[in-house]
């Protein structure tokens, strides 16, 4: 009986030392898969892809330019500049990454380094990079009034717009085209100053003053305190916020973080306040023209 179970015990650990030899056999002759990226997000680095959605790049040889084994899909109107080459995981997790020249090779050493750079390191992503096929290689001035493409012939209109600052003035009632009106308000406007100024507390220790303003995006509205008011400006929304320079509070309208097309502004301080309220606002006109070159600009 105790040669018998020797016998097993010898027979069962000769089993296991050959799984292990073979399993060990398979991990060394493990060859990472190549996959070519497809998706129209821009990858960044920890981010997770499927690899079995990914269109897999079989016979791919080192030290032979990418462009020459693999082709993709250009966009129109663009050029492909080169790749980023990947280190994906075993759980499809992105790192390492490496740019490179689209005619440009890996070699056996370097594709060996990415793979084994650390153990869950089993396949490699391939993101194709585009650019602008077209560029502008010379913008105009005021001496140069012209636009050059970096091809030519390709470009058979050309769109010229000015741009003119105008200053508003906000008003409770407009009568000017020069005025912007609230469309509410909760404080007090004297016609006579074109003031604003704000209602009291029933103890008279806070001064507020709303105002609902529909307002561009890109416009700039100014505070300007009079007789040196010490006020707090700030918007309902937070759309935006307001800085201070030389004692005039501006603010840059931006409905990006609410849905709304208007402002909702609030101007609070301790003591009683006076303020004047304006809008700076670019005005985009088209000038007609449809050459390459701006002409009358002097």
């Amino acid at each position: 009986m105790k040669k018998r179970i020797k016998g097993l015990i010898a027979l069962w650990m000769a089993l296991v030392m050959a799984v292990s030899s073979l399993v060990t056999v398979l991990a060394a002759d493990y060859v990472p898969g190549i996959y070519l990226y497809n998706g129209e997000e821009t990858l960044k680095d920890n981010t997770q892809v499927d690899v079995t959605t990914l269109p897999k790049l079989d016979d791919f040889k080192v030290d032979t330019a990418l462009d020459k084994q693999y082709s993709v899909e250009i966009p129109e109107g663009y050029n492909q500049s080169g790749w980023i080459v990947w280190r994906c995981s075993s759980g499809g997790y992105l790192s390492g990454s490496r740019v490179k020249e689209t005619d440009a090779t890996i070699s056996q050493a370097e594709f060996d380094e990415i793979c084994n750079d650390y153990d869950n390191a089993r396949n490699i992503v391939l993101e194709p990079l585009f650019e602008l096929k077209y560029k502008i290689t010379h913008q105009p001035t005021d001496e140069e009034p012209y636009v050059l493409i970096n091809e030519e012939n390709v470009v058979s209109t050309y769109d010229w717009y000015s741009v003119q600052t105008v200053e508003y003035q906000v008003v409770h009632i407009k009568e000017s085209d020069n005025q912007i009106c609230d469309i509410n308000m909760v404080g007090n406007y004297a016609e006579a100053s074109g003031t604003w100024s704000g209602n009291s507390t029933v103890d008279s220790t806070n001064y507020s003053l709303e105002i609902q303003l529909s307002l561009q995006e890109g416009d700039i509205l100014q505070i300007i305190p009079k007789d040196g008011a010490n006020i707090t400006p700030s918007e309902y929304f937070d759309n935006f916020s307001f800085s201070e320079e030389n004692g005039v509070w501006s603010g840059t309208v931006s409905y990006e973080k609410m849905n709304v097309n208007f402002v909702d502004l609030y101007v609070n301080s301790l003591e009683d306040f006076s303020v004047q309220i304006k809008v700076i606002r670019d005005i985009i006109s088209d000038d007609g023209q449809n050459t390459y070159k701006l002409t009358g600009s002097e």
